[in-house]
């Protein structure tokens, strides 16, 4: 059996780029002192992470199929050491997308699609007592 999940079929960089990661964090803080000599302080806290909510793609599926292909299939060797050897071939990427083409079923629907993304804006608050 012969698994081509995770296989780079043309090329690195063949799904395309995610977009860039950008993330804008703002965080407020202010302190009150108070009591003899202004020993204590209270702590005012303001964090607000990614402030403009930007929802930007971090990942894609990239298991362009989950059932096993026979090797014979994209004319490759039953051995497993030959059959990676064979791998690097341009004909054999040929063959596996011709596969997919022909037997589209065998490809995985969620293939290139993003499926993680940047997580969205949290806004928290603190009160430090500081003694």
């Amino acid at each position: 059996m012969f698994n081509i999940d995770n296989v780079i079929l043309n090329g690195r960089g063949d799904l395309g780029r995610t977009e860039a990661f950008t993330q804008t964090d703002f965080a407020i803080h202010h302190r009150y002192r108070f009591g003899s000599n202004e020993r204590l302080s209270l702590v005012f806290d303001l964090d607000i992470l990614n402030l403009f909510n930007e929802s930007n793609v971090l990942t894609v599926f990239d298991n362009i199929s989950s059932i096993n292909i026979e090797p014979d299939e994209v004319g490759l060797s039953a051995d497993t050491p030959t059959a990676e050897a064979q791998f690097q071939r341009q004909n054999t990427r040929d063959a596996i997308n011709a596969l997919f083409t022909a037997e589209p079923s065998l490809k995985d629907p969620r293939f290139g699609i993003a499926n993680s993304f940047q997580a969205p804006r949290t806004i928290r608050f603190g009160v430090r007592f500081l003694f």
